[in-house]
């Protein structure tokens, strides 16, 4: 059984076990994603990374790399009303991946502050195809009804609202351990208790929404390590 965790600013090549979506940080967005075999990414501009200086040329370097078939998502990238950002700068540059994701047929890893009014806008207004995933959900089960209304997926880590399952089934569940120092199979346990359900079936529920998501082979096809990924 593989575990699955969405996002983690931990680099860990993937195992039989494990297959990990690693957060490339911006600084090493000069480096071929498939410079590790092993290794499966993220890449985007934090809203808390913005720089009027340096931008254009990260989003110039995150389109040269983001068709690597080791870069399975674009983001973490978002909106945060807490981070230094004017919301109209922040916006422009979320669109700017948004564009990146379209064209790439990529999901997006979205990190989300109080701006969640302007996601659901955003997603309105770009008509987006691609998947969007909030990332570490810690919200509300209205909030998480409303988001997925809209065709957005969410993501919990090692902390989140537990009554949220009244408002998200197992079956739409996917989990990460983000920055924490939680190993996955503790968030899978607990999610599993939380949920009432065994942790070998949500292994496998989740597994098929990753399959769904990055072309992943199905749970009973999959034979143990991940040799290929077709996003």
């Amino acid at each position: 059984m593989t575990y699955f965790d969405l996002h983690t600013h931990t680099l860990q090549p993937s195992t039989d076990k494990k297959l990990s979506i690693c957060n490339l940080p911006y600084e090493m967005f000069f480096v071929a994603p498939d410079a590790y075999p092993d290794t499966y990414f993220s890449a985007g501009i934090h809203p808390w990374d913005i720089s009027s200086a340096e931008t254009a040329t990260r989003i110039g370097q995150l389109a040269q790399i983001a068709s690597s078939p080791r870069l399975l998502a674009i983001g973490e990238c978002g909106l945060d009303k807490l981070s230094g950002s004017p919301m109209n700068i922040q916006e422009e540059i979320f669109k700017q991946q948004i564009e990146i994701s379209e064209y790439n047929k990529k999901p997006m890893i979205i990190h989300c502050v109080k701006a969640f009014n302007e996601l659901i806008r955003l997603r309105e207004e770009s008509n987006a195809r691609q998947t969007w995933i909030v990332h570490g959900f810690r919200g509300k089960p209205q909030l998480a009804t409303s988001l997925m209304q809209h065709g957005i997926k969410l993501s919990i880590g090692l902390k989140f609202n537990p009554a949220i399952t009244d408002a998200i089934q197992p079956s739409q569940l996917l989990l990460e351990t983000d920055d924490s120092r939680c190993d996955i199979e503790t968030i899978y346990r607990q999610a599993a208790e939380t949920w009432h359900i065994a942790e070998e079936h949500l292994i496998t529920l989740v597994r098929k929404t990753f399959s769904g998501l990055f072309g992943l082979p199905e749970p009973e096809k999959a034979s143990g390590k991940l040799d290929s990924v077709t996003p």
